[in-house]
């Protein structure tokens, strides 16, 4: 065998590291075949067992018929070179792949005073912000012309271009971009500038879009204002309190009409402070619940006495709602209303409601309300007596004189048959022209009637259009025995009024009251 061939293949079995057999085959080839100059770049094998990268050259020496005569083969030591470019390459990609995974833009930029600024490199995140395609970014780069898309310096705060100017690191917020659309974009920038005689200014700089966080929080202070207007609005106090922290978060309207936010920290020692004026009964009972609250997630509702900042006692409500994670509470939050205060609004409501504003007297709804109640505590001893009257031919009134006038009909009605009747009974409109009377404990039947005969001739002193008289009919029904709820004896009230009707209209019926079986 040919000594060469020998220490070919010792060579590549012993020195060439394997993955680079292929190419060392082919260097041998071209050495075989006669080329001139062949090189490779190859790992060999060192006495350590670690491999470095090594250039081989191989030249051929001719006779002077043209054949090869020798080789001479170099090899030169690459590993600290290439080692070194695949760092460089490994960390390229690293810091790529960084660049491209951060929310915000990367862009290194020359800039020329006052505003022009030309590209050096942008991320693939800084051409989503700004909306130009990369191959635009790139086509300026290459070309070295400046971007007037960029936001403007002249945008940027005049002490902020100072500190710029002095090569210090500087962050603006919010700045604002206008859109071609006529829209604001915002933009949180953080960018230094690194100065050099007779050289352009270099800018580093990251791009960050905040307008969604701009909006969101545009939404929040509405919502927060929103939230005021109706805490002053009810004079409810909310609370919100974190386990973790011990704090308490208040807020509420004080005595000068104004809205409130207090902090305090250490819940149980806030509630026996004198500022939190709780009543000393009411303590044990408040200590107790919320200590309940921090043991799992819960809601619930309670009623306190405290003294409020009319400097007097009230009864509040109390409603709350704990949060867990875990199984371990980590807050707790709620409501609190002044219970006397919504009281208080709900009767003055009631109030408004029981009567009927055209004649003064009770609503519908207060009448038949009120008369169950009655019924349902009725001695069973006890005479009652309902009477119902339906004015006659109201509505050829109506038609006649117009609503208004009608208006002012009824309401004479309405004081005439207050006249007519006592405090305790229960006048009542009860439709359009029909209204209900219910007469406590009349005494006698003839009393009920002696107040019917009393209406016919009150309402005949009403006179309308050519002086014609006001007249109605009437139903009466005795109420005694087993007569319990208020269908019944209205029923029976209204059988008594119709019976009116049909004998000609301006006359009463009585018709005694029993329930069906």
């Amino acid at each position: 065998m040919d000594p060469w061939e020998v220490l070919n293949q010792k060579f590549s079995k012993e020195v060439v590291y394997k993955d680079d057999l292929d190419l060392f085959e082919k260097f041998n080839n071209e050495r075989n075949a006669g080329k001139e100059n062949s090189e490779i770049i190859i790992r060999l094998a060192m006495k350590d067992k670690t491999f470095r990268w090594t250039r081989l050259r191989g030249s051929f020496l001719f006779d002077q018929a043209g054949n090869p005569e020798r080789i001479i083969i170099t090899l030169t030591d690459l590993d600290n070179e290439i080692k070194a470019t695949e760092k460089f390459q490994e960390a390229n990609v690293r810091l790529n792949n960084i660049i491209s995974n951060i929310p915000a833009g990367v862009g290194i930029y020359h800039f020329y005073p006052p505003d022009r600024v030309v590209p050096i490199y942008v991320s693939d995140k800084t051409c989503e912000i700004f909306g130009i395609p990369r191959e635009t970014y790139n086509k300026l780069i290459a070309e070295g012309k400046a971007l007037t898309l960029f936001p403007s310096i002249m945008e940027i705060p005049r002490e902020k271009l100072q500190q710029l100017n002095q090569g210090q690191l500087v962050s603006i917020d919010r700045l604002p971009i206008r859109q071609k659309d006529g829209s604001t974009q915002w933009l949180r920038l953080t960018c230094s500038f690194v100065i050099k005689p007779d050289q352009p200014i270099v800018c580093y700089a990251t791009i960050l879009d905040i307008s969604n966080l701009v909006t969101t929080e545009q939404t929040a202070d509405s919502l927060k204002e929103l939230y005021q207007l109706v805490i002053e609005s009810t004079g409810t106090i909310t609370f919100d309190y974190s386990v973790a922290q011990d704090l308490l978060l208040l807020t509420f309207v004080d005595s000068n009409k104004q809205y409130v936010e207090r902090k305090y920290q250490d819940f149980q020692k806030f509630v026996n402070s004198s500022e939190f004026m709780v009543n000393p009964e009411s303590k044990p009972k408040l200590l107790k619940v919320f200590r309940e609250a921090l043991v799992k997630e819960t809601t619930g509702e309670m009623d306190f006495q405290a003294m409020g900042p009319d400097q007097h006692d009230h009864w509040y409500h109390v409603k709350y709602l704990s949060l867990a994670k875990a199984q371990k509470v980590y807050r707790i939050f709620g409501k609190i209303d002044n219970f006397d205060a919504i009281m208080e609004a709900q009767e003055a409501k009631f109030e408004r409601t029981q009567f009927d504003l055209i004649t003064g007297l009770r609503s519908k709804d207060y009448a038949k309300a009120r008369i169950e109640q009655l019924l349902k505590n009725r001695p069973e001893e006890q005479f009652d007596a309902l009477i119902f009257l339906d004015i006659d031919n109201f509505k050829l009134i109506n038609d006649t004189v117009g609503h208004l006038e009608a208006d002012k009909i009824l309401s004479r009605v309405g004081k005439a048959l207050r006249k007519i009747f006592r405090s305790s009974d229960i006048v009542a409109r009860f439709g359009g022209d029909e209204f209900l009377i219910y007469m406590i404990d009349p005494e006698q039947k003839q009393i009920v009637e002696d107040k019917a005969k009393k209406i016919l001739s009150s309402l005949r002193q009403i006179t309308y259009g050519d002086q014609k008289s006001l007249e109605c009919s009437i139903g009466i029904t005795g109420i005694k025995d087993n007569i319990r709820d208020f269908e019944t004896a209205f029923r029976c009230a209204d059988q008594a009024m119709y019976a009116a009707k049909q004998a000609g209209k301006n006359t009463f019926s009585i018709i005694n009251c029993c329930k069906k079986e």
